[in-house]
């Protein structure tokens, strides 16, 4: 076919062009190496998520690996999540020197000390941790050696103690530090196996989980009070879901901190009235069936069963918070909000959505979309 000179010119350029575009277009590894993954949202994190390493062979002399085979879970597992900081690879000079112990609030461990320990473990530098009060070796379940000091009263200090765990800025103003890495409970705790509960298979279950306890040296702010919780319950029941309250109370020694009073009431008034409902259980009651594991190791191993969560400011939130699925948070005050807390680090823990309600008009709220959108099954 006879073509003018000029688009002769013209189809030559044409190639040229195409060539050069599809060089720069080329991806910059081999074929036979992994494609570069997606950094993580800006929003989320600003530090560099790394892929792990590649296991080693069989009897090789290797870190423990954070993301087995067998994780139920794939948003919990650090390893496959975004919004997990990944670890430096360990030096191969690595020796463990970190001893942690911690004695200020059971929240503030949850955030900054639990993470921190769990970043040097995967890094072959932590040698001891101690827990405060009561036993929370299943949480430090990673830990070479762990001990519990049971005479150790939990201190009210707070920000100035947190700096050196890498929040330079207080627990709920400062990014996320480098050296923090949730540990993956939920598979961990699930392969201890279950507590008795009589919960048909495929009967969705909630845990809601309160307080009632001074506050900065005033009343009690942030609970939810009975006649919510009565409105909240019944919400859930008539949906057909399985309902575990969780207020272990003075007489329980469980909430590390001790704070909880006894005069909320709710536990009676929730026996008289829910007490012959074969769908209705207190953590307690749970407890009592198995009178050999510690209250901690019961209400750890329950939480890790469900995907559906209601708590309160403090604690019980970040702990609501470890175990994925879906968390609706009751917040009247704390740092939390004037931090953004909620929105920076919670779902981090283990990629739970987070909600938060300062209202009880907004929490029954919260929980009828929950009703509508989730399936909590119990795992």
């Amino acid at each position: 076919m006879f073509l003018p000179r000029r688009a002769k010119r013209q189809l030559l350029l044409l190639l040229v062009f195409l060539s050069l575009a599809a060089t720069r277009l080329a991806p910059a590894f081999d074929e036979d190496s992994p494609p570069p993954h997606d950094s993580p949202p800006s929003e989320v994190s600003t530090a560099t998520v790394s892929e792990p390493d590649p296991k080693p062979d069989a009897g090789s002399d290797s870190k423990p690996d954070p993301c087995p085979s067998n994780v139920l879970h794939p948003w919990v597992c650090p390893c496959n999540s975004s919004f997990h900081p990944s670890p430096s690879p360990p030096h191969e000079d690595s020796i463990p020197t970190v001893d942690i112990s911690f004695k200020g609030e059971f929240g503030y461990e949850l955030i900054a000390v639990l993470p921190h320990a769990y970043w040097h473990f995967l890094n072959g530098t932590l040698k001891s941790t101690k827990s405060c009060g009561s036993s929370l070796s299943l949480l430090y379940y990673f830990s070479p050696a762990h001990s519990t000091d049971p005479d150790c009263k939990r201190l009210d200090y707070h920000n100035h103690v947190i700096k050196q765990y890498g929040f330079t800025k207080g627990l709920h103003f400062s990014d996320i530090p480098e050296y923090w890495h949730p540990p993956p409970l939920v598979y961990r705790t699930r392969e201890l196996g279950r507590v008795w509960l009589d919960v048909p298979i495929g009967v969705p279950l909630v845990i809601i989980s309160n307080k009632y306890e001074i506050e900065w040296a005033k009343p009690p702010a942030n609970f939810i009070d009975v006649p919510t919780l009565r409105t909240v319950i019944h919400e859930f029941l008539n949906k057909g879901y399985y309902v575990v309250y969780n207020r272990p109370g003075k007489s329980i020694k469980a909430d590390p901190e001790q704070g909880d009073r006894d005069d909320l009431g709710d536990h009676l008034r929730l026996a008289e009235e829910f007490g012959s409902e074969a769908r209705f259980r207190t953590m307690q009651q749970i407890h009592e069936i198995w009178p050999s594991l510690d209250f901690n190791e019961v209400q750890f191993r329950m939480m890790a069963r469900s995907s559906c969560f209601v708590s309160v400011q403090g604690g019980s939130s970040v702990l609501s918070s470890y175990w994925g699925g879906k968390n609706i948070i009751f917040y009247r005050k704390g740092w939390e909000g004037q931090g953004r807390a909620y929105e920076r680090i919670y779902h981090r823990m283990s990629g739970a959505k987070i909600e938060v309600a300062k209202t009880y008009k907004v929490l029954l709220e919260r929980v009828q979309e929950m009703i509508r959108g989730e399936r909590c099954k119990v795992v």
